[in-house]
C-alpha cells in the first residue's frame, strides 16, 4: 500500500482511521451525496489463479529482497520480518548455502546483516542459494496519491464549509464514522502528490478528501458526517464491514506460511504476506471467502513455473 500523509488529527481519531482504512453520479463541490452512492474501488476476482501462484509440488527457482542476518542465536536467515535495535532482530527463514565472504554487510557484537536480492529454492521451510547473492532490489515508492472512487465535482474538489474543514471537525467526522457497525473504512485521498506534502500544508482541506465507506445506508452517514464535517467528502458503499476484514485478517494469519496479514480498507480486501502463493492456498482462501477477498502477496517469487 501507499503511505498515507494524514493531516493532524487526534490520538483517538487518528487510531480509528487507521483501524478502517470508501460512484459515478454527479456531486456538489465538497460532497458526496446522489441518489446511487459511488461503489468502492473494484477489487479483482480471479476465477484462475494469479501469474505468482504456483503448484504445492513446485521446486523451481524463486527470487526476492530480504534482509539476511545471523546472530548469536540463529544461523542466516531471511528477514520477513526485522526489529530495528541495533544490532537488528530478525525472524524468517533459514538459508543453506549462505556466505558473507564477497557480499556487502554489517556487524555489530556477533550478529551480521545486510540487505540482498537471493536467488534459490524453498522447500519445507529452508531456503537453499542456486545463484550468488546481489544487492537488494526493493521496488520504489509510489508518489500517487490514494484515489477517491467518487468523481471530481464540477468546478472541483473545494471544501463545502471551510469554516468546519478544521482538524477538529475532522476528528469529530471519523469518530461519528465509527460509531457506524456498518463501517468499512475512512481514508484521506491527497488531490496533489504527496512528494508535495510538507507539515505546514499538510492540515490544508483544499488539498485532500475525507473518504468514508460504509456497507450501510450511504445518505445516512453522509448526513451524519456533514453535521461535523465541511471539507471535501466522498461516502460510498462498501461490501464488507471494517470488522469483517479484521476477522478474516485475524484467521488467515493462523494459517501456515503467512508472515503478515491486515485489512485494506480502501480496496475493501485482505492483504496477506506469505513466502510462497501456493494453488492450494489461493484456493482455500477463495473457497472459504470468495474470489479477490483475501489478496496474497509473496515474499518469494518464481522465476519461472516448472
Amino acid at each position: 500500500m501507499t503511505p498515507r500523509f494524514l493531516p493532524a488529527v487526534s490520538a483517538v481519531a487518528l487510531a480509528a482511521m487507521l483501524a478502517t482504512g470508501c460512484g459515478t453520479q454527479e456531486y456538489d463541490a465538497g460532497s458526496a451525496a446522489a441518489d446511487t452512492p459511488p461503489t468502492r474501488l473494484s477489487t479483482a476476482s480471479p476465477s484462475e489463479p494469479p501469474a505468482d501462484v504456483v503448484p504445492d509440488d513446485y521446486t523451481g527457482t524463486l527470487r526476492g529482497s530480504f534482509t539476511v542476518l545471523e546472530s548469536p542465536e540463529h544461523g542466516p536467515q531471511l528477514c520477513s520480518a526485522v526489529a530495528e535495535s541495533l544490532p537488528p532482530q530478525c525472524a524468517g527463514a533459514d538459508i543453506e548455502g549462505w556466505k558473507w565472504d564477497g557480499v556487502r554487510s554489517e556487524s555489530v557484537r556477533g550478529t551480521t546483516w545486510g540487505d540482498f536480492e537471493v536467488t534459490g529454492t524453498y522447500v519445507d521451510g529452508i531456503f537453499t542459494l542456486t545463484e550468488p547473492a546481489r544487492p537488494a532490489r526493493y521496488p520504489e515508492a509510489s508518489d500517487e496519491p490514494v484515489p477517491t472512487p467518487c468523481p471530481e465535482p464540477p468546478g472541483g474538489w473545494k471544501p463545502a464549509d471551510p469554516s468546519r474543514a478544521t482538524p477538529a471537525a475532522q476528528d469529530e467526522a471519523i469518530l461519528v464514522a465509527g460509531e457506524s457497525a456498518e463501517l468499512g473504512g475512512v481514508w484521506i485521498s491527497w488531490l496533489v502528490p504527496t512528494s508535495e506534502l510538507t507539515e505546514q500544508n499538510a492540515n490544508d482541506p483544499s488539498l485532500y478528501v475525507l473518504n468514508i465507506s460504509t456497507r450501510g445506508d450511504t445518505a445516512a452517514m453522509e448526513q451524519k458526517v456533514r453535521n461535523v464535517w465541511g471539507g471535501s467528502l466522498c461516502v460510498s458503499s462498501a461490501d464488507r464491514t471494517e470488522y469483517e476484514l479484521n476477522q478474516i485478517a485475524n484467521q488467515v494469519m493462523k494459517w501456515p506460511g503467512v508472515t503478515s496479514g491486515g485489512p485494506d480498507n480502501v480496496e475493501g480486501n485482505v492483504d496477506v504476506g506469505v513466502w510462497v502463493v501456493t494453488e492450494s492456498l489461493w484456493r482455500r482462501a477463495v473457497n472459504e471467502f470468495g474470489p479477490g477477498v483475501v489478496d496474497f502477496g509473496g515474499l518469494l517469487q518464481p522465476v519461472e513455473k516448472g
